[in-house]
């Protein structure tokens, strides 16, 4: 048996000039891996493969959240990888095992997963909400005085999402029972899903409890989505006093609940690191010096435009950070009207060509 200690350093980048990673967010430690396969070498690419794949699943998890997922291609994945770091390898016959430590390139990332983003962005997700009121043990659906309901369903809102409540027909009679709530499985929750035209059904539960005398009020605000209801959020808690309207607090939690629902796919929509930050690298294709002129004019132009300074230069590629007044995302429509060509390499980089 082999037991040592390496660094491979693997290239991934498409164009002639390299950038740095800029902080620690783009950086993913501590990947364990262990793989067995007819040979060690068949193994050490199965290792390498999944260690891509798990640290890509981890810094989008940590950059965009997992609220609502969205679809990637595995291969994509080595072209944002600047590099990775591999120690402590164990190698036997058929074996292979070692700790793997990501790198990945920031801009590239960053501009990935903005239009990854965006491609999402043009379908608005439906959510379907089950309004639940636990009054001190006593479960309350779709029975007169689930003043939840009547909380959730008179508050008007202006909500991105398309959320839809149950009116507690027949069907929503039959097809939501507080007491099957935990005997759900996913191809039931899909077929609900189909049958209520959503992509998401989340159970919000108001819990009130309360002594005989009302000297202790408790009311708090419980979020899950349907068959993962052990890892409910718990959105709001208060303590109440007798004088207190459940009505008008059960109004702020409606409030609340819509607007934590909006800002899910808010974030989800354009949380990435580069519309956090107003911040987004562009490549120009140049072919004589005086492209660069002209380009630094015509972005001089765009008045949504903070700032912009050079990224890096080559004799065929001009990167630009750009920093933006409010979005990035005005950006490719207005060189586009400008005259630019715009393309695409690797589905993760601008390349705008010259008039």
């Amino acid at each position: 048996m082999k037991k040592f200690a390496s660094i491979v350093l693997i290239s991934c980048l498409v164009l002639p000039f390299k950038l740095a990673l800029a902080n620690d967010n783009f950086v993913v430690s501590n990947i364990q891996i262990s793989e067995v396969d007819e040979n060690s070498t068949v193994a050490r690419q199965k290792a390498l493969d999944s260690a891509q794949k798990q640290a890509f699943d981890v810094l989008v998890g940590r950059l965009i959240g997992n609220e609502f997922s969205i679809e990637f291609d595995e291969a994509d994945i080595g072209q944002l990888i600047e590099s990775i770091e591999i120690n402590d390898e164990v190698i036997t016959n058929q074996n292979y095992a070692a700790s793997y430590k990501v790198y990945f390139n920031e801009s590239y990332t960053t501009y990935f997963l903005d239009n990854k983003i965006l491609d999402a962005k043009e379908k608005v997700p439906s959510v379907l909400v089950i309004p639940v009121m636990n009054e001190n043990g006593f479960f309350k659906l779709w029975q007169y005085g689930n003043l939840w309901k009547t909380a959730l369903t008179g508050f008007e809102t202006n909500s991105v999402l398309d959320i839809k409540i149950p009116s507690g027909d027949i069907d929503d009679l039959s097809n939501f029972v507080v007491e099957n709530f935990g005997n759900y499985t996913p191809e039931s929750i899909d077929n609900l899903k189909q049958t209520y035209g959503v992509d998401k059904i989340i159970v919000a539960t108001v819990i009130y409890e309360y002594d005989k005398n009302y000297t202790e009020i408790n009311l708090s605000l419980h979020l899950g989505e349907l068959g993962k209801l052990d890892n409910r959020t718990v959105l709001a808690k208060k303590d109440l006093m007798p004088e207190d309207s459940l009505r008008e607090n059960l109004s702020e939690y409606a409030n609340l609940l819509y607007k934590q629902l909006d800002e899910a796919w808010v974030n989800f929509s354009t949380l990435s690191l580069a519309s956090k930050l107003n911040k987004q690298l562009v490549v120009f294709n140049i072919s004589r010096p005086q492209d660069l002129g002209q380009i630094y004019s015509d972005i001089g132009k765009l008045d949504f435009i903070k700032s912009f300074n050079l990224a890096s230069v080559s004799t065929r590629y001009l990167g630009m950070n750009l920093f933006f007044e409010q979005s990035p995302l005005e950006l490719v429509e207005s060189l586009r009207n400008t005259g630019y060509r715009i393309s695409r390499n690797g589905d993760h980089l601008f390349i705008i060509e010259n008039r």
